[in-house]
């Protein structure tokens, strides 16, 4: 995803603004911004679906555009006004007229990473001596996914450059590449690209950023730019280290990733927003008190979500008696309800015996965590829980210190991680052997 400006003739479709000259600038740190004169006035505050233009030979769409300045100049004969635009999204090659015709048949882009995470970062070479040519034998594509609607896999493309007239190279990229059996929205596309991307971040335990995108629009290849949230990467620069930070590798998923892929899309509308609070948590480096409640909340969600309730039953049929005789009786309506809050509060299972089911459920806890004491763990957790979300003034007693909570939120990182891979299938001894070698908590060891 290269840096660039557009200088052209730009226009908004079904309006009369036609005729807008201007420059679109471009970086992936900062994302696109567009900057016209026109004739006439525009809505300031207004948002453009879409914006058109031919600009530096290509035809251009621009979507989601957003007016943030504007001022208006006078000459002698004439007014003009200039406005700034920021762009959500930039498709060159192609000019739609509405949302609607932005449909396209198939998807192909990159992740960070990925051909090292996949092995196949080497193509075969052959040289002849006799005729000084060398060939090159490619990797064939990794089918990844099919069913009704979608085709997925893993592609790789050839990139040439010419550094010196004496001095060629080639590398290989790898892409993950959607086709369609019938045409898709560019918000569907999103969605697709977002959902697997997560899987891809829960393999690799760091954010997964895409980029060069390759879109297919009635057989046309259409590029697409977008503003890419570079600052959470710079683990890649360190390529020594690259290959040990994949908590999942593909050589450990290789056989079985068709049908793990094909679980994890099901499975993901079901659990998108417990899921959602892992990733939110991997994302976020700046804030470990914010990663500590994302993480303690995907426990409670996600038990309540999974599994079964776990109070006992004798207990919650007396409560529900109660609950029943106190409706039945003549009792003060504003007392009625408060017992009945009151012991449906008790019928709902507190954080510290979900967090204790999954415990003794994780057959890899006593590795996570070190430790057999689990009231205590339950208890520091739950008391930190509450202090972060409250923040009273009560002593803070039996909470994680400061200096031990990175260590606590990398050690629930994987304890989350391993009901997260459950779910698309892997076996508890596959996870156990998988942490074994997980970077990132020393309380993980053989």
């Amino acid at each position: 995803m290269n840096n660039f400006n557009y200088t052209g003739v730009w226009s908004i479709p079904n309006t009369d603004y036609k005729d807008l000259y201007g420059t679109l600038n471009f970086s992936q740190e900062n994302g696109a911004e567009l900057k016209i004169t026109s004739k006439n006035l525009l809505p300031i505050n207004r948002k453009f679906d879409i914006i058109n233009g031919y600009a530096n030979g290509k035809q251009i769409t621009l979507k989601d555009c957003y007016i943030i300045s504007g001022n208006e100049e006078f000459t002698r004969h004439n007014s003009f006004s200039n406005y700034s635009l920021i762009v959500g999204f930039i498709f060159v090659g192609v000019m739609f007229e509405s949302i609607d015709e932005i449909n396209f048949s198939s998807a192909s882009y990159r992740f960070d990473g990925l051909e090292l995470w996949l092995f196949k970062n080497h193509f075969n070479s052959e040289f002849d001596t006799n005729s000084e040519k060398i060939e090159y034998t490619y990797p064939s594509n990794i089918p990844v996914h099919s069913n009704d609607s979608m085709i997925i896999e893993f592609i790789f493309r050839r990139e040439y450059s010419f550094a010196h007239f004496r001095k060629h190279s080639l590398e290989e990229k790898a892409y993950v590449n959607f086709t369609y059996h019938l045409e898709r929205t560019w918000s569907d596309i999103w969605d697709d690209i977002f959902i697997f991307g997560n899987l891809l971040t829960l393999f690799f335990r760091v954010p997964q950023n895409h980029s060069d995108f390759v879109l297919k629009h009635q057989n046309k290849e259409i590029i697409v730019f977008f503003k890419r949230d570079i600052s959470s990467n710079t683990w890649v620069s360190d390529v020594n280290n690259h290959l040990v930070l994949h908590s999942v590798k593909f050589t450990d998923v290789e056989d079985e990733f068709t049908n793990i892929v094909g679980k994890w899309f099901s499975n993901y509308e079901n659990l998108k927003d417990i899921f959602d609070l892992y990733f939110g948590a991997i994302v976020n480096y700046r804030y470990p008190n914010q990663k500590f409640l994302n993480l303690m909340q995907f426990i409670e969600a996600f038990h309540r979500k999974t599994r079964t309730k776990i109070i006992d039953k004798i207990d919650e049929d007396i409560v529900r008696e109660i609950l029943e005789f106190s409706k039945n009786k003549n009792i003060n309506k504003n007392v009625r309800k408060k017992i009945s809050n009151r012991l449906e509060k008790e019928i709902e299972q507190p954080l510290k015996e979900r967090f204790k089911h999954l415990y003794n459920e994780c057959a890899i806890s006593h590795m996570i965590f070190i430790t057999d004491k689990i009231e205590s763990l339950s208890n520091k957790l739950v008391n930190t829980r509450n202090y972060f979300t409250h923040y009273d003034t009560k002593p803070k007693d039996n909470i994680i210190k400061n200096h031990d909570i990175n260590q606590m939120i990398l050690n629930l990182e994987n304890f989350v991680a391993y009901f997260m891979l459950l779910e698309v299938g892997f076996s508890s001894e596959k996870i156990k052997a998988i942490m074994q070698n997980r970077i990132g908590s020393s309380n993980i060891n053989t």
